[in-house]
């Protein structure tokens, strides 16, 4: 069988282990550490980030969005519209929030791995300001609760959000702080792979 490769507080593989279980593809999911990795997850993705996905036939996938467009072919359309141009709305507002996700595990990687003395407020300071004002656009753009492309990774990544980040976003973003317990409740066996859920 399958086997998805992820680390649990990981935004992006949440959103692709989200869409198996939404998608119905059959494969199970290892926990690593990507900080210690081995020498099969390295061979699988030379990047050394997860998620990487092992396929049966011999094949590794890595990258979510390439995980998601792999299986939004393999459930013919489940993730992914197929009017061109609600396409494109989807998969930009995936991109927004792994965007989010970028500029959250920068400044995490500051505060976490750098020593104090060498560390950049600036550099922190820019990266929260690109994520708020992100928040602040989707805060207007909260989708519908139907699992897609989109809602996945808005869900990866307020999940990630308020593990790392919480107290600081929640009161000036109402609507994005409400959405994730809407989701849950609507999509109960999809967010058992919500970050830091399992």
């Amino acid at each position: 069988m399958a086997e998805i490769l992820y680390s649990k507080l990981s935004p992006y593989a949440a959103k692709a282990r989200m869409a198996v279980l939404h998608v119905g593809f059959p494969a199970t999911s290892r926990a690593i550490d990507a900080f210690q990795p081995t020498s099969e997850f390295l061979e699988a993705n030379p990047l050394g980030k997860v998620p990487v996905f092992l396929l049966d036939d011999g094949r590794t996938l890595h990258d979510s969005r390439v995980i998601m467009r792999f299986l939004d072919m393999w459930s013919r359309g489940k993730l992914y519209p197929a009017d061109p141009d609600r396409l494109i709305e989807v998969a930009q507002f995936e991109s927004l929030c792994d965007g989010v996700c970028d500029c959250l595990q920068a400044i995490m990687f500051e505060k976490r791995y750098r020593p104090e003395d060498k560390m950049f407020q600036g550099w922190i300071d820019r990266q929260w300001e690109k994520a708020t004002r992100t928040l602040d656009r989707l805060e207007t753009e909260v989708p519908d609760l139907a699992p897609d492309a989109a809602t996945l990774a808005l869900r990866g990544m307020l999940g990630y959000l308020s593990i790392r980040f919480e107290g600081e976003w929640e009161e000036s973003h109402p609507a994005l702080a409400t959405w994730t317990d809407r989701f849950d409740r609507a999509n109960p066996e999809v967010s058992t792979a919500a970050p830091g859920m399992g």
